[in-house]
């Protein structure tokens, strides 16, 4: 059985979002615009977190113009997206 893990994708949005803007943004700027330290910016850049409040996962897509699901993917340690399943 292979691991679930939670991939974080901020990385790929926000060059995604500074490609759409054609503007380079320093973590200083995004700290500024999400109210969240530099420290904290980084483990998301990384992937780097463990747990999630509500308040910041709205900042981050605010900033990013982006909804939870685009930030967040549940997928497996190889890399892989789980296959979504309905509940019976």
């Amino acid at each position: 059985m292979t691991e679930a893990v939670v991939q974080v994708n901020f990385r790929r949005l926000l060059a995604e979002k500074e490609v759409r803007e054609n503007t380079r943004y320093s973590m200083t700027d995004v700290a500024r615009e999400t109210n969240m330290s530099r420290q904290a910016l980084y483990a998301w850049l990384n992937g780097d977190i463990r747990t999630v409040r509500l308040d910041t996962l709205a900042a981050i897509c605010r900033f990013l113009e982006c909804q939870p699901g685009d930030l967040l993917a549940f997928g497996t340690l190889n890399g892989s997206r789980e296959r979504e399943v309905a509940p019976a």
